[in-house]
C-alpha cells in the first residue's frame, strides 16, 4: 500500500486522461474508493494506471458484493477496492468521470486511505456548499434498500439577499440522462421521501411512466402516508415543496 500511494502522490499533479470512443466490449478496472459524496465515488485507479483519479455515480449500474450478490450504495465505503465495469468512455476532466458505467463489484480487499484523503483535500477544486435543500426517496425491502438523490427541477430560492432562479422542463419531459430511477427492491410496500430540510408544506404529482414526452397527460396527486411515505409505485413523479425562503421542485423516476 505504501508504494501505492507513493506512486499516486507523484501522479496526482501530471494527471493527464485522453477521452476517449466508445470500446466494442465492455473494459474493465480496478479502483479503490476515496469519498463518497451522494450518489458519487472519488476512486483511484489501482491497476495498470494506479494513480488517475475518477468519480463515478452509484445511481445506474448494477452493484454487487464479491460473491456477486446485489447491495445498496450503502455498503460501500471508503477504502473498499471496486471492479468497474463500464462500456462507454472516461470524460476529459480532473478528477475524470467514467462514462457509461454498467457494474460495480467490491473484490474484497480493502485500503487505509486516510493519507490519500489528506493529500486529495489539498488538490480538488472546493465545491461551494449547495444553500437549497436537497430530497432523498428511499424504498425498503426484505433484503435491500434502495435510496436515490432527486434532481431539482424548477425553484426559486433567496437568501442573505442573492436570488437563485431554476426553470426546468415539466417532468415528462426531462431528456433520459437527466432523470433518476430508482428500481423497487422485493418486498417494498411504501416510499419514504426524505428532505435535509423539512418543508413548511409540499406536494407530490406521479405520472404513469408510459406518459414520458407528454406533457398535457394528466397527473396523480398523492397523499403521504403519515408524514412523508406513499406508495411504492411506478411512475414518473414531481415533489414540489414550500419554504420561507421559496419553492422547490424535484422530479424522479420509480421502476
Amino acid at each position: 500500500m505504501k508504494k501505492f500511494m507513493s506512486f499516486l502522490c507523484s501522479s496526482l499533479f501530471a494527471l493527464a486522461l485522453t477521452a476517449c470512443g466508445a470500446p466494442k466490449a465492455p473494459a474493465t478496472m480496478e479502483v479503490t474508493i476515496v469519498d463518497i459524496s451522494g450518489s458519487a465515488l472519488m476512486v483511484v485507479e489501482t491497476g495498470q494506471n494506479a494513480g488517475h483519479v475518477m468519480t463515478v455515480g452509484t445511481q445506474k449500474p448494477a452493484l454487487y458484493d464479491q460473491n456477486g450478490k446485489v447491495i445498496s450504495a450503502a455498503a460501500l465505503r471508503p477504502g473498499q477496492q471496486l471492479e468497474v465495469g463500464y462500456g462507454g468512455y472516461i470524460l476529459e476532466s480532473f478528477p475524470a468521470q467514467v462514462g457509461a458505467c454498467e457494474y460495480l463489484k467490491l473484490t474484497g480487499q480493502e485500503f487505509d486511505v486516510t493519507d490519500l484523503q489528506t493529500e486529495l483535500q489539498d488538490i480538488l477544486p472546493k465545491a461551494e456548499p449547495d444553500p437549497m435543500p436537497i430530497l432523498q426517496a428511499e424504498c425498503t425491502g426484505k433484503k435491500i434498500a434502495c435510496c436515490l438523490n432527486a434532481p431539482r427541477g424548477t425553484s426559486s430560492w433567496v437568501t442573505d439577499e442573492e436570488g437563485i432562479c431554476m426553470d426546468s422542463p415539466h417532468p415528462l419531459d426531462w431528456p433520459e440522462e437527466r432523470i433518476v430511477s430508482m428500481d423497487i427492491p422485493e418486498g417494498c410496500k411504501r416510499m419514504r421521501l426524505i428532505f435535509s430540510r423539512e418543508p413548511d408544506s409540499f406536494v407530490v404529482r406521479r405520472w404513469d411512466i408510459s406518459c414520458l414526452g407528454d406533457s398535457t397527460a394528466e397527473e396523480e396527486v398523492l397523499t403521504p402516508d403519515g408524514e412523508t411515505f406513499l406508495p411504492a409505485q411506478a411512475g414518473i413523479y414531481e415533489v414540489a415543496a414550500e419554504y420561507p425562503e421559496g419553492n422547490l421542485s424535484w422530479s424522479f423516476r420509480i421502476n
